[in-house]
């Protein structure tokens, strides 16, 4: 009651954070929807057409919400604390690296039938229904190329980016650019000659298949833009290979890396303070910052509860991304217990003014204890 008397200070910090993080809530479950709701991981399964042509099974695995809210990977877009998005990590980079050297090895796999051709590696070609078009030393390409073929794409029949000295494109697929213009006079050659099968038999041939970035580690598969969407998967269907698409880039999104190679998003700090996994977790912040926050405010001033606020919660969040780097975070957990460790550093300041000190620090021992169990979920 005393301190529903205070004048001093307005909680006006209170009253703006809390309103921004409602909203933002609404806004990402009218963009993004609820995701599948659970503790577990939650499997998904149907019939989808696949680089073969042929209606396959896929199984599907994404992790559960238990807080009832967006999926984890667009909590990420959204502006979630996700290290990879904000620093170079070793192990995606060491993964990428194993895709390109992989993509080194692939060539366009040409059906016989002139269905399609999607590009994939020997192993992955039939022998019996298809032809997979690898350039050799004995049979090379443009420049004498023995990197290749790819689907759709050639030196020799793209206007834009030309390969021209001193820009001619390598003999390394994985470090060619995507083609935005494919010369019009070689598309009235591969027109004339589609029929004979005498050359460039991988640019005529119907392309099945594009990278698609898959899940939130920013992996790629050259695959059907149905399973793609199956897998809630970004499309790239102007890309021919993994390689010329930044899927992390993707799975960020916000505001692009500065240098593609290069996550740069450190704001994600910040950001993930106002964002919540879900509708209970919405809830608990309210009612935290309701009965807690804002009696604090009143004593302390707005600009100190918002240096505690948002101190704590960059200072936790920084933890988290250093101990759990894969792991979406959202929510203002360490601003909350800044704010529990400021009023347990109060209690103690205070104990001889008390009333009942011990009962006082007994129920903000109680929330710290609430709020670290359901931090495990």
């Amino acid at each position: 009651e005393q301190l529903e008397d205070l004048e001093d200070h307005r909680p006006f910090f209170t009253y703006w954070v809390t309103t921004v993080q409602i909203l933002i809530l609404f806004f990402s479950l009218f963009c993004y929807g609820l995701g599948p709701v659970g503790i577990d991981l939650h499997q998904e399964s149907g019939m989808v057409l696949v680089t073969s042509l042929s209606l396959h099974e896929v199984e599907f695995n994404e992790p559960a919400n238990f807080w009832i809210g967006p999926r984890a990977a667009d909590l990420i877009h959204l502006g979630a604390k996700f290290a990879p998005c904000m620093r170079k990590d070793a192990k995606i980079i060491k993964e990428i690296e194993k895709g390109r050297e992989k993509e080194r090895e692939t060539a366009c796999c040409i059906r016989n039938d002139d269905s399609g051709c999607v590009q994939s590696s020997q192993a992955d070609c039939s022998k019996t229904i298809s032809t997979w078009k690898k350039w050799s030393p004995g049979d090379s390409g443009p420049g004498g190329r023995i990197s290749g073929t790819v689907c759709g794409l050639d030196p020799k029949f793209c206007e834009a980016p030309p390969s021209v000295a001193p820009y001619e494109w390598p003999d390394d697929i994985t470090k060619w650019p995507i083609c935005r213009k494919t010369s019009r006079s070689s598309e009235r050659q591969l027109r004339e000659r589609q029929k004979d099968r005498l050359t460039a038999e991988h640019m005529v041939c119907e392309v099945i298949g594009h990278p698609c970035c898959i899940g939130i580690h920013g992996s790629c598969k050259i695959t059907t833009r149905e399973y793609c969407d199956f897998v809630h998967g970004y499309f790239h269907d102007e890309a021919s290979l993994c390689s010329q698409v930044s899927c992390l880039d993707n799975v960020c999104g916000m505001i692009p890396f500065y240098s593609p190679e290069v996550p740069d998003q450190f704001y994600r700090l910040w950001t993930s303070l106002f964002l919540h996994a879900g509708i209970i977790h919405l809830a608990i912040t309210l009612v935290l910052q309701w009965f807690m926050m804002r009696d604090l405010e009143k004593l302390t001033g707005s600009f100190r509860i918002m240096i505690i606020y948002l101190g704590s919660g960059m200072g936790g969040n920084l933890a988290s991304s250093i101990f759990v780097p894969y792991r979406a975070d959202v929510g203002p957990a360490g601003a909350q217990f800044g704010l529990l460790a400021c009023l347990i550093v109060e209690v103690i300041n205070c104990w001889q003014m008390l009333r009942n000190p011990h009962q006082a620090l007994l129920k903000l021992v109680c929330i710290v204890l609430f709020l670290f169990l359901f931090g495990l979920l």
